[in-house]
């Protein structure tokens, strides 16, 4: 008998949380360092409200920077959207955990 998985995101995922960012570019800029950081792979970056394509416009390979492949206009508009979803059972790192007094895990 064939197992049969799911189509989406897993199960145990609970809310996609979606960040956005909008840079307003200098003469020439190239490099945008996006606030709170972002999953490789999971980021949009719009110009002027056309999305570009990782790769071929730009890269964002190391959590924090987008660099586009052609300098910017002065005052043109770049949006990044990010994409995080939190697992439960692999939470990976969130944020800082403060624990005043006891913490019992079972």
């Amino acid at each position: 008998m064939a197992d049969y998985g799911y189509i989406g995101r897993n199960p145990a995922d609970s809310n996609t949380t979606i960040g956005r960012q909008i840079f307003t570019a200098t003469s020439g800029q190239k490099t945008f360092v996006v606030t709170g950081k972002y999953d490789v792979g999971f980021i949009q970056v719009y110009l002027n409200g056309i999305k570009l394509l990782e790769g071929e416009d730009y890269t964002a390979n190391d959590s924090s920077s987008i660099i586009l492949d052609d300098p910017c206009e002065t005052n043109d508009k770049l949006e990044v959207v990010v994409f995080k979803a939190f697992n439960v059972s692999n939470p990976g790192t969130v944020g800082t955990l403060k624990v005043t007094g006891n913490l019992d895990v079972a």
